[in-house]
């Protein structure tokens, strides 16, 4: 049996990111139940579950999890009309100065930036990577500082 696929995006107008989503095949019903007058070993031990990770193991990996660089981070903007724009970058710094607000105004776009052409002063972050801002100031920017902090830094 093949795998599932399934897709989604976040795009801006010159940059479509797609991203796969593979969902695990599912057992053949004969490796579950057994055809009647099998050969099989009705006494076969049981597979053994690996031994649970140390807490070692478990801080180590939830340290690469929230280091681990991504190739891009989709921002949602509300433009002043209330229409939403997805833009997706692809290294850091942004290059935008927001207001100490929530949600984050645009209140400077640094004309050097990937962002200078694409993003304008008045746009409202709504969402990053879909997911909706803490209503407290300080939360959201530590979390978009994660957001973008995985990102590549800029080569230029």
């Amino acid at each position: 049996m093949g795998a599932a696929q399934s897709s989604c995006c976040c795009s801006d107008k010159e940059n479509m990111q797609m991203e796969n989503i593979i969902a695990a095949p599912i057992a053949e019903p004969e490796a579950i139940f057994p055809a009647a007058g099998s050969t099989q070993d009705k006494a076969a031990p049981a597979e053994t579950s690996p031994a649970p990770a140390t807490e070692q193991e478990t801080g180590k990996a939830a340290e690469t999890a929230e280091t681990a660089e991504v190739s891009s981070v989709c921002i949602t903007f509300a433009m002043p009309d209330g229409t939403l724009k997805d833009i997706n970058f692809t290294q850091k710094p942004l290059g935008i100065d927001f207001t100490r607000s929530t949600p984050p105004t645009v209140k400077l776009v640094k004309p050097s930036s990937d962002a200078h052409g694409v993003v304008e002063a008045g746009w409202k972050v709504m969402k990053v990577d879909g997911n909706a801002l803490p209503s407290d100031f300080d939360q959201t920017k530590n979390y978009l500082k994660e957001k973008v902090g995985k990102l590549p830094m800029n080569k230029n």
